[in-house]
């Protein structure tokens, strides 16, 4: 068991045994991806996997064809517990501040954009806050909380107005459908939208009100913080997404 706050939490001894080995068996320099035989599991949204799990099986292919991957959708209020278990190793998504036994790095920041059907809107009409608050609203709530709807609604709370909400998503990729074919009004990373390319079939305007960029990162727990596997494999990952447009 370890300790978990004030929680103590049973690790699979299996898990701790292969973390060890790592540990104890590559020492500097001696790390060679292509002879790794492991699995590294990682949590994210939708949207972050949409964005970096192709580019980085590709890189897996090339350097570590031996590593196998296994994705969990993420869960803010279970992400934490995941990792003290052994069952998830690493974490991407919105900025957290590291704490106790957690630790996080920054890869980007991205923007709020709003997407609108060109099927029931104009091009020349305005996405003015009047306008905002009478569509009805695609929500995303992915877990417990969503940084960008949180946001709007923060927004909106300021300047005495609320929203209509019609639909609530837990994930992002079919929401540009549902947008586009029902008439609706959602809030999204504006970086999905680009590599969506859905600026064909919808509207993409800014908020009309200002709005906080998304800080995207990996977290990961002090029981792989040294290890040299997922240290290289962090490293992966940020180069990933240093090179991705």
């Amino acid at each position: 068991i370890v300790a978990s706050g004030i929680a103590l939490v049973a690790v699979r001894v299996a898990d701790i045994l292969e973390r060890t080995r790592n540990l104890l068996e590559i020492g500097p320099g001696k790390l060679a991806p292509r002879t790794l035989h492991t699995r590294i599991s990682i949590v994210a949204t939708d949207y972050v996997q949409h964005l970096v799990l192709t580019e980085i099986i590709k890189r897996l292919r090339q350097e570590a064809p031996h590593i196998q991957l296994d994705m969990r959708t993420a869960s803010r209020t279970r992400g934490r517990e995941w990792m003290e278990l052994g069952e998830v190793d690493l974490g991407i998504g919105p900025g957290t501040v590291p704490s106790g036994r957690m630790h996080f790095s920054s890869l980007y920041r991205d923007h709020a954009a709003c997407i609108l059907s060109k099927e029931f809107f104009s091009e020349r009409e305005k996405l003015t806050l009047e306008r905002f608050c009478e569509i009805p609203h695609v929500r995303i709530v992915p877990s417990k909380h969503c940084f960008f709807d949180d946001e709007v609604d923060r927004a909106l709370e300021r300047a005495g107005r609320t929203r209509r909400v019609m639909v609530t998503m837990q994930g992002f990729i079919l929401v540009p459908k549902v947008v586009r074919e029902g008439g609706l009004l959602a809030t999204l990373p504006a970086r999905l939208l680009e590599h969506m390319y859905v600026t064909k079939e919808l509207w993409v305007r800014p908020p009309p009100f200002q709005m906080p960029e998304m800080t995207i990162g990996m977290y990961w727990h002090e029981r792989t913080h040294r290890s040299p596997v997922h240290r290289w494999f962090r490293a992966l990952v940020q180069d990933v997404l240093a090179r991705k447009p």
